[in-house]
């Protein structure tokens, strides 16, 4: 099972598990992404006292605010013409009025009537789905639950019973469609795969169900699969990604990823070959180019997953690129990215620059560091001066020759002022035996625990990890 949520302390632990993943597409990839500057959970991780959850059946009605949308129906439609970026009342009631008709559905396949509506939290028993916004229309429903709001964050929930309602609430309408999830979750629904939905027996729940108040975070921010397959991923995998309470795969369409909270996940080793193997370029700069044993090698794109490396010391290749990169993301092939990869050759057959200055500037890691910082920081300067509509964030990798840490302080202190995620793809790890028995026993699984632990020592980064 994967336990990706931690409880805060008032919280009663709740259970996530992926008992078996069958992919509906092609994936090649399990990351999972921790943010090292600012964590996103709170609590002990023992199993606190619940408090007072209450016994009381299913509510039969799902209270919900669908404003500035007429209707239920309405606020469904929407989805399409919605500005998910800006117009953010329209944004939370589609994906608000989205996760009631999920928690209606489900119950009615375990033969449990709910009916949507919009009308008041107070008229009669429910499920309400109430974000905590001090001047919202929620305000009164949320105001003293005792909820701590602050440790919730933008992916976090609460489910609190009372007075014969029960309360899905939070501070996004992210973490609201989570705790949707959550809520079917503990009354037994389970999702194995996108195409098979595992259903309570109808009879656990009928009558009186003992209800416990829940308040969760996730432990990981980014969670979820790369998908080597060309964008959108299939609906259905989108869904079951938000069920899961997953928000990485790929790029899904549009609309659907800003609906449940994904966030797309593009580009790779190909970006810097397009780049920098535009007719002209090398001859133009040469010096934007690695020198190999002597001699400026040029990047091509004649041989397919035959990748080389610019080099990354000169600061005019990381200007060229990341505003080649931001005209793409803004309005290009891009423009449904939110996680930016760039990968550069990493093995032992495609050498970095071995010019004086890259070896002046530090080892491979050192030389590919500095790159990422530049172009992570023209990113950033972009969303402030609009030329990108839109925070992205920068990915880099290591997976052989930077495996090893970095050693230069100056270029390290410029990436950790930036949004930066690094992430680590071993290529050598040990599953000889069980999963969740000595991993760090074995000799490769040391070795690389050994080098991330000296990343982390040396750079505040925030980090993640692939396994294929």
């Amino acid at each position: 099972s994967c336990r990706d949520w931690q409880p805060t302390g008032r919280a009663r632990r709740m259970s996530t598990a992926i008992e078996r993943l069958v992919g509906a597409a092609r994936l090649t990839a399990v990351v999972a992404v921790a943010a090292l500057l600012s964590s996103c959970s709170s609590g002990s991780g023992n199993q606190p006292q619940s408090t007072d959850p209450g016994r009381f059946p299913i509510p039969a009605r799902i209270a919900v605010s669908v404003a500035p949308f007429a209707s239920i129906e309405d606020a469904l439609q929407a989805e399409a013409g919605v500005d998910w970026l800006h117009d953010k009342a329209s944004a939370n009631s589609v994906t608000l009025a989205y996760a009631a008709i999920e928690i209606r559905d489900h119950l009615a396949r375990a033969g449990v009537a709910a009916t949507v509506t919009t009308a008041g939290s107070t008229a009669s028993p429910a499920i309400v789905l109430a974000l905590h916004q001090p001047d919202g229309p929620d305000a009164a429903a949320t105001a003293g639950m005792g909820i701590d709001y602050g440790a919730l964050g933008d992916q976090g929930y609460a489910i609190v019973p009372l007075d014969g309602s029960v309360y899905i609430t939070a501070n996004d309408r992210v973490g609201l469609l989570y705790g949707a999830y959550a809520l079917l979750d503990q009354l037994g629904f389970a999702w194995y795969d996108p195409y098979e939905t595992h259903v309570p027996d109808p009879s656990a729940l009928q009558g009186s169900l003992q209800w416990h108040m829940v308040q969760a975070v996730p432990r990981i921010r980014l969670r979820g699969f790369w998908v080597y397959a060309d964008p959108p991923i299939p609906d259905e995998f989108a869904i079951w990604l938000a069920r899961n309470r997953l928000n990485l795969g790929g790029r899904a369409r549009p609309a659907l990823q800003r609906k449940l909270g994904l966030r797309g996940w593009g580009g790779h080793h190909d970006l810097l070959q397009q780049e920098f193997s535009r007719a002209g370029i090398f001859e133009q700069h040469p010096d934007w180019f690695a020198l190999i044993d002597g001699v400026r090698r040029p990047v091509t794109t004649a041989t397919p997953d035959v990748y080389f490396n610019p080099s990354f010391c000169n600061p005019a290749v990381a200007e060229y690129f990341a505003d080649q990169i931001i005209e793409r993301l803004e309005s290009g092939d891009l423009k449904d990215v939110d996680v930016l990869n760039v990968w550069p050759a990493d093995d032992r057959f495609n050498l970095f620059d071995q010019s004086p200055e890259a070896r002046a500037l530090g080892n491979e890691t050192d030389n590919m560091l500095f790159f990422y910082a530049n172009v992570a920081a023209r990113l950033q300067a972009a969303v402030a001066d609009g030329r990108l509509s839109r925070p992205v964030q920068l990915a880099g990798i290591s997976y052989f020759q930077t495996m090893q840490p970095p050693t230069n302080r100056s270029v390290v202190d410029a990436l950790e002022a930036t949004e930066y995620l690094h992430v680590h793809s071993p290529l050598e790890r040990d599953w000889s035996g069980p999963l969740d028995t000595n991993l760090a026993d074995r000799d490769a699984n040391r070795e690389f625990l050994s080098a991330f632990a000296e990343w982390q020592s040396f750079a505040r980064l925030r980090y993640g990890v692939v396994d294929y």
